[in-house]
């Protein structure tokens, strides 16, 4: 039976799939059929019904909340044109603030999409800790992959930022960079299922985010022999054993940091973060540091000590 490979949750209609019902062989058929019990009857072979699940595709629809609503433009180019969905199928769709709807396509002509919203839906809970990943910039596809992989991995809001050792600056990443990123966070949080898309804030510097940072927690991921207290028993020394409401979490960029930059962001409160033994490249670093905070925390707080 075919399926779609689709995003989502869906039962197949109960019309498509029904009993199905095979007489009893007959006893010489039987005796050779090493599966089949030799007395069973066919009431014991019978399938009463089988349930497929099938996923329903995603879409981010900011100006959900009314009735009906247009697709933008490059989301309804996706349903028709890749997913080749037609007038009648259903869709989820999320506004990127927390809301999520099941819909259906009403309507499909050259000027889009239309879909009528049909039910709110529970989206999948964010984390308790709204956790700010500052990023130095990366080169080209590297910045793509950490606000991809960023988004799905649980992050608040991805803020860009240049430092010492950074080897594109600031004004090399124009708006539409920018806009570029917020698309893949976008993209992200369809595929992984969140119906908030993280924040992109504008490319800053190091320095303005060290003494303007109004966390509850701030933290910086720093090599071990350069985190002060660290020791491998106790590798997350001054986390404090609760998730916080928020939390600033420093990943440097591709060079690493300058000492200067480890002794003010220290001087000024961040608490020094080790992500172990092994060298990691530029865009894993931030999946590893938001991973290993959800093993200290737990996403939904029920970790904490």
């Amino acid at each position: 039976m075919p399926v779609g490979n689709l995003d989502g949750d869906a039962l197949v209609d109960p019309g498509v799939l029904g009993q199905i019902d095979r007489p009893e062989a007959p006893a010489a058929e039987r005796l050779d059929d090493p599966v089949l019990a030799e007395r069973l009857s066919a009431e014991h072979h019978r399938v009463e019904s089988i349930t497929v699940a099938v996923k329903i595709p995603r879409c981010h629809l900011p100006d959900a909340g009314s009735a009906s609503a247009e697709l933008p433009a490059a989301e309804a180019h996706h349903v028709t044109h890749v997913l080749r969905l037609r007038e009648g199928d259903p869709l989820v769709v999320f506004d990127g603030r927390g809301g999520e709807w099941l819909a259906r396509i009403a309507g499909v002509s050259k000027r889009g999409v239309r879909v009528d919203l049909v039910e709110p839906r529970t989206p999948i809970d964010e984390p308790a800790c709204a956790v700010t990943l500052g990023i130095g910039l990366l080169k080209g596809d590297q910045m793509s992959t950490v606000v991809r992989d960023a988004t799905a991995t649980g992050a608040a809001v991805i803020q860009p930022f240049v430092s010492d050792h950074v080897a594109v600056p600031a004004d090399a990443w124009q708006s539409r960079a920018l806009e570029r990123w917020m698309r893949i966070a976008a993209s992200s949080a369809a595929q992984c299922g969140r119906a908030v898309v993280p924040a992109i804030g504008e490319v800053r510097r190091f320095e303005t985010l060290v003494n303007d940072s109004p966390f509850d927690v701030r933290i910086i991921c720093v090599e071990p022999v350069r985190a002060a207290g660290w020791n491998a028993a106790n590798p997350t020394p001054g986390l404090p054993s609760r998730p916080p409401s928020t939390a600033l979490v420093l990943v440097g960029p591709e060079g690493g940091w300058s000492p200067a930059e480890v002794e003010r962001a220290l001087g000024a409160g961040f608490v020094p973060l080790d992500l172990g033994p092994r060298t990691l490249r530029a865009e894993l670093a931030p999946v590893v540091a938001l991973t290993k905070l959800w093993t200290v925390w737990g996403e939904d707080g029920t970790l904490s000590g």
